[in-house]
């Protein structure tokens, strides 16, 4: 892959609500005055004279027309007087897809952005005078699925030779899969194979640069854990150096969650980071639980964040720098502060091991190391906020949609968020990027890695920059 693909891309200013491209304007002559005209005296301060600035006020009208075209073509069809056999004419232009290109990626984009399920969007369609059937409405999003799972390999080698990869997972129902264990032939503990399990989730998969750019996003709902998924994807990094993994510790560790499978036993293909907000959160929930003694900790914490927002857009040596200069230090307090409260020698102030003070503390003190990261590892993050957020759309789609029916349609849903969720984050519009992959199939199958987002990214940004150029 191109080392320049993994440089953010340069700053482009986000256009207005009413500057939309496909926003078409009908605009109308001007309205004049009604009580005033060019050269009447000033009503307001009767001295001076009004005159015409040829600059008119604005005002605007939004009619929002939303009609289904059906487009029917008659074909001749002839019938033998003897076998009875049809022969009927051929339309060569006419696509087998009951909807066209711009109204599958309509429904995909819909379906990702709004979570709803498909028989609450063919309700929805049908208030609106639109007659779209669940199973056609989940067919064009099956198509827009299909297209992007062309260039999903491609997408998947960028996020791997990222420098910086953030892990998360959330709860989601399958009822293909929770449905197993009714099978009278299913065997209780054979959860070593994905094919057995009965339970499943949605891992967040995504890769950023040393500048913390966004590169990819991959959401994989299936029956396999999340370090699976991330053993599949590491399995395609080229790059030499070792990335370095964000993640929770509370899930990075060798729980079910996060279960390493056995290609990743012995030394692990990444350097463990962990996620300071977890940490903070810990510890600022026990203080207001009535521990007043965490107050010095959470008060240096927020030194460290604060110190962090100020130098987030220097270079990413430069911050590494001034992180051992500054941060370092003050994490090494609250490790000493928090270690203190642990080992106090009156068992009776000494914070109860099981309690949240406790767990607070021991969750420090126990992955110091890997909290620790930001300051020994060039380009590391303070948290994982990046996946956190990235975690919110399944979390929207569970909330709203509830569960699965199948595999196939978790699958058609993962790679329609992993398509829109990693455009958002490119500032791209998702919707122009899915209707360029319906149009040109053939192209993405060919050169796929010339069609990922980011890729499609950097194309639109240099033809801008031609274009302003010219």
């Amino acid at each position: 892959m191109d080392p320049g693909l993994l440089d953010p891309p340069p700053p482009k200013p986000k256009p207005s609500k009413n500057q939309r491209s496909s926003l078409v304007v009908h605009k109308s002559g001007v309205k004049n005055h009604e009580k005033y005209e060019h050269g009447c005296n000033c009503p307001e301060c009767k001295d001076g004279t009004l005159y015409d600035t040829n600059n008119p006020s604005i005002q605007r009208e939004y009619d929002l027309k939303i009609q289904l075209i059906i487009r029917e073509t008659a074909h001749q069809r002839l019938r033998c007087s003897t076998c009875g056999s049809y022969q009927t004419a051929r339309n060569d232009n006419f696509s087998s897809d009951r909807l066209n290109p711009e109204s599958q990626v309509s429904c995909a984009v819909l379906r990702s952005e709004g979570g709803m399920p498909f028989h609450r969007m063919s309700h929805v369609f049908d208030m609106m005078g639109i007659g779209l059937s669940k199973s056609l409405i989940f067919e064009s999003c099956k198509i827009i699925a299909d297209c992007f799972e062309l260039v999903l390999q491609a997408m998947q080698r960028e996020i791997a030779n990222c420098p910086v990869l953030h892990v998360d997972d959330t709860g989601c129902k399958i009822l293909e899969v929770s449905r197993r264990e009714q099978d009278p032939n299913y065997i209780k503990g054979t959860l070593k194979e994905p094919s057995k399990r009965v339970t499943s989730r949605t891992s967040v998969i995504l890769g950023c640069n040393l500048q913390g750019g966004v590169i990819g996003c991959v959401f994989i709902a299936s029956e396999r854990h999340c370090g699976e998924n991330l053993a599949a994807i590491l399995a395609l990094r080229t790059e030499p150096s070792l990335p370095l993994l964000m993640a929770d510790m509370s899930s990075c560790s060798d729980t079910p969650t996060f279960k390493h499978p056995s290609s990743m036993e012995g030394e692990k293909p990444y350097i463990r980071a962990g996620c300071n907000d977890h940490s903070l959160r810990y510890l600022s929930d026990a203080i207001a639980k009535g521990n007043r003694e965490l107050e010095p900790l959470v008060s240096r914490y927020q030194k460290v964040y604060a110190f962090d927002a100020t130098i987030k857009e220097l270079d990413p040596n430069l911050r590494l720098e001034m992180h051992q200069n500054f941060s370092l230090p003050l994490m090494q307090e609250i490790y000493d502060l928090a270690l203190g409260l642990l080992k106090e020698p009156d068992k009776q102030l000494r914070p109860e091991p099981r309690s949240q003070q406790g767990k607070a503390l021991k969750y420090f003190v126990n992955h110091f190391i890997a909290l620790i990261q930001f300051t020994q590892v060039v380009g590391a993050p303070l948290s994982n906020a990046a996946s956190e957020r990235a975690v919110k759309k399944p979390i929207m789609t569970r909330k709203s949609s509830g569960f699965f029916q199948t595999l196939e349609g978790a699958r058609v849903t993962s790679l329609l968020n992993s398509a829109t969720h990693t455009c958002h984050m490119l500032d791209c519009n998702p919707y122009d990027y899915l209707l360029a992959l319906r149009t040109n199939v053939e192209q993405v199958k060919k050169n796929p890695e010339c069609w990922t987002p980011l890729a499609y990214h950097m194309k639109q940004q240099s033809t801008q920059l031609s274009l302003k150029v010219s």
